[in-house]
């Protein structure tokens, strides 16, 4: 092989070793580039280092994290566009809430059009901050707690205990439940002293042999009259930060255990007013941000 011939051979080689690009159809009428890369070569993608000379970027993307619900009504103002949405959602934990709304500016549209979704990836979100009030309900609820514990958390909470009124009592119609007044929780969170009368009563069948014993055990006071320890008693507290205040039904609870009292308590239907307090706050956004609102998450 002369000179010729090799320097020949070798611009083939190099030739042949090019990607080559060609065009294919799409299905909808477009064409798009490919690469057919020859064996032994790879495929690297050189996006990075064309970004690295972009001035601004492709599209918008990210999360805005408010502070303040005004906050991310001004920002869903600022950036909302014909297709952006709403969405929001409330858990409740044992002893916490994780409540919060979002905003998607870049969201698909309202059709069928596969080619015409978006990317949904700009967005802005508002957690809702639980007050401080409801927070120590919340954490105590269904906690048991001694005599001096319990008439230590009502002296705290006082100010939250409500008169009941016919509306609160509408939920229990037919019931006759015994709501306590505010200074009668007080006073039974302090003044109660409870002890225990067990009896036993044993019964013999002649005939067989057989005793049956029964037990019975009534809670009366020092002064030996029983024990009226009311059902439920009334909290009004506003749940979120900003919100107004909800009236909770409480259910009261104790139990005598070696001879000590031992009280809880259980916020009744807490997730109905949990509920309630997240819609109307979701109400207040809808009607600030003017766009579509969806209870759930994206």
């Amino acid at each position: 092989m002369d000179i010729n011939q090799a320097s020949h051979l070798a611009e083939t080689i190099i030739e042949n070793a090019k990607p080559q690009f060609i065009d294919i159809e799409k299905g909808d009428a477009k064409k798009t580039k490919i690469a057919v890369i020859p064996q032994g070569m790879s495929l690297q993608s050189v996006k990075r280092y064309i970004d690295e000379h972009k001035t601004k970027p492709d599209r918008r993307k990210g999360t805005i994290e408010t502070d303040r619900l005004q906050s991310f009504f001004d920002i869903v103002n600022r950036f909302k566009a014909e297709r952006s949405v709403v969405f929001a959602r409330a858990e409740l934990r044992d002893h916490s809430i994780n409540a919060y709304i979002e905003a998607i500016f870049d969201y698909h549209p309202e059709n069928d059009n596969v080619e015409d979704a978006d990317n949904a990836d700009h967005r802005a979100v508002y957690r809702f901050p639980t007050t401080k009030v409801f927070n120590d309900w919340l954490r105590q609820n269904k906690t048991v707690m001694d005599q001096a514990d319990f008439a230590a958390f009502l002296e705290e909470k006082k100010i939250e205990i409500a008169m009941p009124t016919k509306e609160d009592l509408i939920p229990f119609d037919g019931l006759k439940p015994k709501f306590a007044e505010p200074l009668e929780m007080i006073e039974l969170s302090k003044g109660l002293e409870i002890h225990s009368n067990e009896t036993y009563k044993s019964k013999t069948k002649l005939s067989s042999g057989e005793t049956e014993i029964k037990f019975s055990s009534e809670h009366v006071q020092a002064d030996g009259s029983r024990v009226s320890v009311p059902d439920f008693f009334m909290i009004r507290i506003p749940i979120f930060e900003g919100g107004d205040p909800e009236r909770v039904v409480v259910r009261l609870r104790y139990r005598l255990k070696e001879g000590r009292v031992l009280w809880f308590y259980d916020l009744f239907r807490i997730h109905d007013k949990l509920n309630e307090a997240f819609e109307t706050a979701c109400a207040k956004a809808k009607k600030a941000v003017e766009l579509p609102l969806y209870f759930g998450s994206n």
